[in-house]
């Protein structure tokens, strides 16, 4: 047999709509401060963006490496 998963939620959705800012922003990885702050990396703010079905504004980092 065959298992079928699909991953919801909050989490999911906001990852992949930072995801979908890379083209816009013109970098191939991009985070959020929730992960940044987790980081020991430089990380430069691209500021804060509205991102579709997120209800508040969600600021963007950029990895300085």
């Amino acid at each position: 047999g065959r298992l079928d998963f699909t991953v919801i939620g909050t989490a999911v959705n906001r990852v992949s709509r930072v995801e979908a800012m890379c083209s816009k922003l013109g970098a191939s990885l991009l985070a959020t401060a929730d992960f940044t702050s987790l980081l020991d990396a430089p990380c430069e703010s691209l500021g804060n963006f509205d991102l579709k079905g997120i209800s508040m504004p969600v600021e963007i980092f950029k990895y300085q490496g």
